[in-house]
């Protein structure tokens, strides 16, 4: 939205204010000292301009990360050779977080500023205002402030699926019999990614059975008196995916337990598995969720999947679906492969260990 700015600079009857512009700063002198100006109504407030006769159109780009210097072509009309370029977050300026290095002019309808944003920039939508003499204009959220992207290293890992728990009692959730699930091998992917999240696939696409999988026991739902059962192949044994809850703070696997962040966190975890070449058929396919996609939700039965690094070097982790951070422990949901079909709550323990490779 293009707002112009008002044309009129009220007086109060106890106070006046100046307003000048001096190397792109607006400075406020008042002539009465005893009335102080109030607060939230600054000389920098965007509503409280001189006149009008300048309009923003577009920032182009219009976003950028925090601490990053770029160019940012600026078009409208009404443009001089004096047109100064400052960014405002809610009408007011903040050269602490965006400062404008220069503007140059192109014409009535274009300049380019060069601006610096901090690295502590709030990431919101940011007004972008041109001065030019005692004219001014203001492009209404014209700009978005964006955290900035950390590539995190991708972690190639080998993974263990166990069958029994340290008092022989049996996983829902168990290996092939084949041994460790080795990324690069076998068909297997298996790694932390550049999301800081967990991908573990045997998928090897639609024209041969998977070369490794892991079974799965449905037969201790929830509910007693639920009687489906899935009955699922090798053929299609597919890809356990994990991510950040909305209800649970948000790590990269890779940072737990280093540079001060705490060893564990709760996420979601989800996959999917079929009889036939399709992951989407409700007939022939099934999803299984820990409080993934449409289990994210706070009063989910189901359980988060529970990441732990056991150790930074060599760099191992745990994934099981209980811990201090999750409410409920065990429990997934099933659905059909679209979601449409929800099957019910199954308690399906498991334990997994990642190692770097």
């Amino acid at each position: 939205m293009i707002r112009p700015w008002s044309g009129v600079v009220r007086h109060s009857t106890y106070a006046s204010l100046c307003l000048a512009l001096l190397g792109g700063l607006l400075v406020a002198c008042n002539n009465d000292p005893s009335s102080p100006t109030p607060a939230g109504s600054t000389l920098l407030r965007a509503s409280r301009s001189a006149s009008t006769g300048i309009t923003v159109a577009a920032a182009s780009p219009d976003s950028a990360s925090t601490d990053t210097t770029l160019d940012v072509t600026i078009s409208g009309s009404g443009f001089a050779s004096d047109a100064v370029a400052t960014w405002a977050l809610n009408g007011t300026p903040d050269a602490t977080q965006v400062r404008t290095n220069s503007t140059r002019y192109v014409n009535p309808n274009k300049v380019v500023a060069n601006i610096t944003i901090s690295s502590t920039a709030t990431v919101a939508s940011w007004d972008v205002i041109i001065y030019s003499g005692k004219k001014s204009g203001i492009g209404s959220d014209a700009f978005a402030i964006k955290a900035r992207h950390v590539t995190i290293p991708t972690v190639s890992l080998t993974v263990t699926v166990s069958n029994t728990d340290n008092l022989g009692t049996p996983y829902a959730i168990q290996n092939d019999g084949a041994g460790a699930y080795v990324d690069g091998t076998q068909d297997v992917q298996a790694v932390l990614d550049d999301n800081g999240t967990f991908a573990f696939n045997t998928e090897t696409g639609v024209h041969r059975s998977a070369v490794r999988y892991v079974t799965y026991d449905f037969n201790n739902p929830v509910d007693p008196a639920n009687t489906y059962r899935p009955t699922p192949s090798n053929l299609r044994n597919y890809h356990f995916t994990t991510g950040a809850s909305q209800h649970s703070p948000e790590i990269p696997i890779q940072n737990l337990g280093v540079n001060g962040n705490p060893t564990s966190e709760c996420i979601y975890m989800g996959n999917s598995f079929a009889t036939g070449k399709s992951l989407t058929d409700p007939t022939t396919s099934w999803r299984v969720s820990f409080h993934a996609h449409l289990e994210d939700v706070s009063n989910t039965p189901t359980a988060f999947a529970v990441v732990t690094r056991t150790s930074v070097s060599p760099a191992a982790w745990t994934i099981t679906p209980a811990g201090a951070c999750s409410p409920v422990s065990n429990v997934a949901s099933l659905r059909s492969g679209d979601g449409s079909v929800l099957y019910g709550y199954y308690n399906l323990p498991f334990f997994f260990t990642l190692r770097a490779k």
